[in-house]
Order: structure tokens, then sequence, then C-alpha cells
């Protein structure tokens, strides 16, 4: 197991954005003491053990992350939240961006600087509801696309879809329910970081072409998507 106090790379240049997976079941030491105030008190608000779990280990993970390219220990990393609730580091003057987003055990985290970012990972599954969901939150051509897929490629393409817009939403700090982030607004990148799983990182600066970085945690080593 890596030493808690190690971590690489410290640096994430501008035009960068360095993307690490997550892995809750890791066989890793969370900290409590790591977490702020409200991180604490929704922690300790899980009724679930594996959901209280899953959550302590990627707000630490995030922490530790987070305070390796601030130079910082994990638990100073500090948070202010946008009136939307988008959260941002609690540093005045600070160009350091990220998101993070999980599912089940699998976690990623973008950051980035200068720029504001979003996240979203899914697990690829059977949705029997798919076209009820798809009804309230994609658009016409996006349901058309969706309607003239092949039976057996709807559930992967609907997750693709759904990462997509998710990691726009969540890159201008808006809910999937909120007003529609123009795409054309965003840069977008759609990747698998292990099989079955679906992911996307969006950007608030579409003509840049940013270095996409891939690492591991909590083994800390550069890896590539799957």
């Amino acid at each position: 197991m890596p030493d808690e106090q190690t971590i690489a790379p410290a640096l994430v240049n501008a035009g960068e954005i360095h993307l690490w997976k997550l892995l809750a079941s890791a066989d890793w030491r969370a900290k409590q003491s790591w977490l702020g105030a409200h991180e604490l008190a929704r922690y300790e608000g899980f009724s679930a053990p594996l959901q209280a779990r899953r959550y302590l280990v990627f707000r630490c993970a995030m922490r530790q992350i987070l305070g390796a390219y601030l130079g910082i220990d994990p638990s100073a990393v500090s948070f202010s939240i946008q009136p939307e609730g988008k959260p941002l580091i609690g540093i005045p003057g600070c160009d350091l961006q990220f998101n993070l987003a999980h599912t089940g055990d699998v976690g990623m985290l973008a950051v980035t600087r200068g720029m504001a970012v979003g996240m979203d990972i899914e697990q690829l599954r059977p949705m029997k509801s798919r076209h009820g969901i798809a009804r309230r939150i994609f658009s016409p051509d996006e349901l058309n696309l969706l309607a003239d897929m092949a039976e057996d490629r709807q559930d992967e393409y609907f997750f693709q879809l759904w990462t997509s817009m998710e990691a726009r939403q969540k890159c201008h700090g808006r809910g999937i329910f909120g007003n529609k982030v123009d795409s054309k607004s965003v840069g977008i990148h759609q990747f698998k970081p292990m099989p079955g799983y679906f992911a996307a990182v969006a950007w608030n600066q579409p003509w840049v072409k940013p270095a996409l970085q891939f690492f591991d945690w909590p083994a800390m080593r550069k890896t590539m998507p799957y």
C-alpha cells in the first residue's frame, strides 16, 4: 500500500486536465479527521455502512489529491459553494478547479487550472425506463438518435448521452433538471475508465484542446483509459 502522504504528480499545468480514477474498494485507510464539519455530518448521516464507506473514501481521496496539488495537508483543503451548488477551492486567488463524480465503488476526479470543469461516470446496466428518463432530459435530436439505435445498443448509447449531459451541467454548476447547457458552450471528452463504465469530462472553454492525463488512485500511477 502506498504511503498516505505520497502522491504524484503535484502539478497540473494550464491547458491540462488530470483525470483520477478512484476505487472505494481499495485497501486504503481513510481518515475521518480529514473531513470538514459539513462532510463529517453527512458521513455520519448515512445509515448504510457501504454508502458511508464510499463517501468517506471518495472525500478523503479528493482531499489527498487536491492537497498535493496545493501543497497543503488534506485536512487543510477548504471549499466554497457556488449559489447553484458547485464546489470550488475555498482559497482566495486559487485557480485550481476540480469536479468529483462516482457510481458504486468507482469514482472520477477531474483537476485543471483556469477553467471550469464537470465530471460524470456511470456503470453500464440495463435501463428498462430509459425512454421515460430520456424524454425528460435529452434534446429532441438526442431522442431521435437513441430511438434509431438497435435495441441491444440503446443502454450503451443512453449512458454515453447521460454522462455527456451531466458533465456539461456540472461544468456550469447546474443539476440535470436545471436550465440546459448549450453543448457548443463546452468542450467534451468521453472515455471508458474501465470495462463496463462510461465517463465524460467537460470544460467551459470549447476552443481549448486540453492535454488529458489519466491517473489511478491509490496506486498514484499514470495510466490510460480502457
